[in-house]
């Protein structure tokens, strides 16, 4: 058997059982792999009477464009009931993607998971970056969700967040009265009750480089739509309603940024090497 990448929607890629990844790890000479990416079997322990499997040469090659990344993409995001963790890298023509997906427990959201077997592996053009990053973001592709018009964005300051979200879940009048009359609302914001009795899933998108610092995003799924949650310098927390394509956009903004990081800072050494 040859293990090999297949031509599947803009890309190439396999999904592997952990013998198999194990060997093809083995075979690409131990490429640095993100924690969660590391196998959990040995090759030979996985299968000892059976021979190794053969790796293709574009499989192999595809693995050893980690070790010459400029620019990573990390993905976390779940859906209520699958989530995933993803790592993308490019040297800024190449791009290869590990997946591994997790099974969330009910209620336990994106930390309640457990991790299951298997690694997918994908090859692509840094064209397709952005499109490789969206297809990882909940809901299953062919079925959006739009931004409801219902939904306008707050913000609210960051010793509020918590006791307010638990206060809407748990039916505590009290507190919910309080931290309304105090930032001025005559009743729950709609963005605040879609997150806390309408959360569908998430998703927390991190590009970094070597050269700048990590830009994260996190958005929120409710069945309304999209929630950007937004740190600022105030000690607050917007909570913006996006439409999909604009969580697109913003992708290929920070995409485009970290690019731009790169190939500038590689210009000026090559000015002064």
């Amino acid at each position: 058997m040859t293990l090999d990448l297949v031509a599947d929607s803009g890309a190439l890629r396999t999904h592997l059982d952990e013998s198999d990844w194990a060997a093809v790890v083995l075979a690409s000479a131990n490429p640095p792999l993100p924690e969660w990416a590391i196998p959990r079997v040995e090759p030979a322990v996985a299968a000892p009477d059976v021979a190794a499997p053969d790796v293709a040469d574009a499989l192999r090659e595809a693995l050893d464009l980690r070790r010459r990344a400029v620019v990573v993409v990390e993905v976390a995001s779940h859906d209520g009931r699958l989530g995933v963790l993803a790592e993308l890298v490019t040297d800024l023509g190449g791009v290869l993607g590990l997946v591994r997906r997790l099974a969330v427990t009910a209620g336990g959201g994106p930390s309640g998971t457990q991790a299951l077997h298997g690694v997918e592996v994908s090859a692509t053009t840094s064209e397709h970056l952005v499109d490789e990053v969206v297809r990882l973001l909940p809901p299953a592709p062919g079925s959006p969700a739009p931004r409801s018009a219902d939904l306008a964005e707050v913000e609210l300051p960051d010793e509020y967040t918590v006791a307010f979200g638990r206060a809407l879940r748990t039916g505590d009048a009290v507190t919910v009265d309080a931290v309304c009359r105090d930032l001025g609302w005559a009743a729950p914001p709609p963005v605040m009750l879609a997150l806390v009795h309408d959360l569908r899933g998430s998703a927390v998108v991190t590009v970094r480089t070597a050269r700048t610092a990590p830009v994260a995003a996190e958005w929120l799924l409710t069945g309304s739509g999209w929630v950007e949650l937004v740190r600022t310098p105030r000690a607050t927390v917007r909570h913006i309603p996006r439409r999909a394509d604009e969580i697109r956009a913003s992708l290929v903004s920070a995409l485009a940024a970290a690019f731009g990081a790169t190939l500038t800072t590689t210009d000026e050494e090559e000015r002064h090497g």
